[in-house]
This record gives structure tokens, sequence and C-alpha cells, in this order.
């Protein structure tokens, strides 16, 4: 690991860090430039009719998108503050 943060130059100033595609490195990258390196907003056809769109990536929604999904829907997660939901979130004390 220590390797490839060399060969990125990262330094312990730059943490967290995203290396996107073994190609693009964020240093402290916000929620939205994560998501638009991934692609996850690029892939949102935004004219096509889903069966089923949850807001909320909480563990609720995230159930919910697996169990429409398995039932064969067309599932939309949308979630507005941070990758992966409420699971990807630290909570503070």
């Amino acid at each position: 690991m220590q390797a490839l943060l060399d060969h990125f130059h990262v330094q312990v100033t730059d943490v967290p860090v995203l290396v996107c595609r073994g190609e693009l490195v964020l240093r402290n990258p916000t929620n939205g430039e994560i998501a638009e390196c991934l692609g996850f907003n690029d892939a949102i056809d935004q004219t096509h009719v889903r069966d089923l769109v949850i807001v909320g990536a909480g563990p609720a929604g995230l159930a919910a998108a697996v169990y429409g999904a398995s039932e064969g829907l067309d599932v939309l997660v949308v979630e507005a503050n941070a990758p992966g939901g409420q699971a990807g979130v630290e909570l503070a004390d």
C-alpha cells in the first residue's frame, strides 16, 4: 500500500485519498467528487421510468432495493448525503 501512495506522491495531509481507476488521485475529496469519479451519476437515465425508486440508502432503503431487485424490479436508490448512505457515514459522538 505504501508503494502505491508513494507512486502518486500522497502525503499524510492528503488523507483521505481515493485512487480512482488506478489513474486519478483525489485528495480530501467531497462526496460529489467521489460520485463523479466513480461514475455513480453518469449511468442514471432520467427519462427512464423505474418500477421502484427508493429515497435514502440507509439500512431500510438498501434492504428494500435488494428485495425489489430480487423480485425482478427495475430499482433506483437515491441518496443525497454520502455514497453508501447511512452505512458509509462515520457517526460523531
